[in-house]
């Protein structure tokens, strides 16, 4: 530049900028593919604003979805009146305020302000599409795999991130994610090199799925199933029975047993009229599941004893098999052939006894099958315990 008459050089001013001007004519460097050069001068990926169903409050992309009018104040995106909350002995659920009091983990439900467990996330939709960045109905949010993005603003859906492309390189998508396609002779599609490389050696110890680096594949998972990080795993909905296949929770129980198996930590068993049913055994109180996929397994029984306990929703008597230290299970209404069948303890004289009954008072007779008085004069009190005076 000239200055008092005398030419000098132009300092770039570029001191925590990676991109735009640098004040003397040329760039403080440029940004990647699907990014974009804001005026603070740093690189910032493209976003879409999450505001659906949102009146105030931060959009996901460093904007707003609004503010509110004066008086009010930004709750959970909707702009209510302020006040104080109610969330004393809350862990979940309205603050009376319009927000909430806090959010459960994934599998579990708000109850009365409390989290409880045994909730399945509802994300798959009935063509066979998964939702995304949507309330899963468990207090969590619905997201994708590592190879999918979250496309659409009505209807939020997952989709393949290499969806439409045949060639080998980055997703125009997702940056992050390397499309499998055809390579000149000689050369394979490579993650690490992000494109065509040379001689491939299949990757695949420790992976029975997925790309093995080389344009091909370490296996292919079963029907109801997805590779995820090498590995096969059950869509959402399903569990695996004894022979590895994947059968849908509530469906027929094929290669499932009552007494059932073990899958991890979860119990999973046929259930009667419920069909294939699941738990986890260590989130329920338990000390974990005992037992493999492919023999009989069950979680251990802890603190129960063969007189057993019911389950939260009654529908279930839970006792111990003492030989064996791990739990059986009766689905009432299956056993008692009631629909309004039901887990309770009945107290008498001789002592306390937890069963399954038909309806209020009445119980299975053992000999006959049929469903009798349990005694005369049988009361059922508060706390689902059923008295014999």
């Amino acid at each position: 530049m000239c200055e008092g008459g005398q030419c000098r050089g132009c300092v770039p001013q570029c001191a925590g900028r990676e991109c735009g001007p640098d004040e003397c004519g040329g760039t403080c460097g440029g940004c990647g593919l699907r990014e974009e050069c804001r005026r603070d001068g740093q690189c910032y990926g493209l976003c879409a604003a999450a505001c659906d169903g949102q009146e105030c409050g931060d959009d996901g992309c460093r904007g707003s979805c609004g503010a509110c009018d004066g008086g009010l104040v930004c709750r959970a995106g909707r702009c209510v009146a302020d006040c104080d909350p109610q969330c004393d002995g809350r862990t979940c659920g309205a603050d009376g305020c319009g927000g909430i009091c806090g959010a459960c983990v994934r599998g579990e439900r708000c109850e009365g302000g409390q989290c409880v467990g045994d909730c399945q996330p509802q994300c798959l939709r009935r063509d066979g599409t998964r939702a995304c960045n949507v309330d899963d109905g468990c207090g969590g949010r619905c997201g994708c795999d590592a190879r999918e993005t979250c496309v659409g603003r009505v209807e939020p859906t997952c989709q393949d991130c290499c969806a439409g492309v045949d060639r080998c390189g980055p997703s125009p998508a997702c940056p992050n994610v390397v499309c499998q396609g055809p390579c000149p002779r000689g050369q394979r599609c490579s993650e690490a090199e992000r494109g065509c490389a040379g001689d491939c050696v299949p990757r695949c110890d420790g992976r029975v799925c997925g790309d093995d680096g080389c344009g091909g594949v370490c296996g292919n998972c079963r029907d109801n199933a997805h590779c995820q990080d090498g590995l096969c795993a059950c869509d959402v909905g399903f569990v695996p029975n004894r022979s590895g296949d994947c059968v849908r929770v509530g469906g027929p129980c094929v290669d499932v047993l009552e007494v059932g198996h073990c899958v991890g930590d979860y119990w999973v068993f046929c259930a009667g009229q419920l069909g294939v049913q699941y738990m986890g055994c260590q989130a329920n109180g338990f000390p974990g599941c005992v037992g493999d996929q492919q023999d009989a397994g069950a979680c251990a029984c802890g603190p129960v004893d063969r007189n057993g306990l019911c389950s939260n929703n009654r529908q279930f008597h839970f006792r111990c098999n003492e030989i064996l230290g791990v739990m059986t299970q009766d689905h009432c209404p299956s056993v008692t052939r009631s629909a309004n069948g039901f887990c309770s303890t009945l107290v008498t004289a001789f002592g306390s006894q937890t069963t399954c009954f038909c309806d209020r008072c009445q119980t299975v007779d053992p000999l006959s099958g049929r469903c009798e008085q349990a005694c005369l004069n049988c009361q059922l009190l508060d706390g689902n315990v059923h008295a014999c005076p």
